[in-house]
């Protein structure tokens, strides 16, 4: 699946972040499943989720950002 196609037919394949670090998600998630409803262990548990959602949400943005920037630079008028 492409993530777009321009006008010259280039494509630019759609980026699996999630699927990459999925194994770490699972794993984090799995640690917070485990720890007791209220610790503070608990709580870290899911600060560290937290931050690997986060990662793969900011990796996400980043290539947006990136393919849009590429995209303005190389063309003068693009449509939806």
């Amino acid at each position: 699946m492409d993530f777009y196609v321009d006008s010259n037919n280039n494509s630019v394949p759609a980026p699996k972040y999630l699927r990459k670090s999925e194994r770490k998600l699972k794993s984090a998630q799995r640690k917070v499943s485990r720890r007791k409803k209220g610790s503070k262990r608990r709580q870290k548990a899911i600060k560290q989720l937290a931050k690997k959602h986060r990662k793969v949400a900011g990796t996400r943005k980043d290539f947006h950002h990136k393919t849009a920037n590429e995209l303005l630079s190389k063309y003068n008028i693009i449509t939806v």
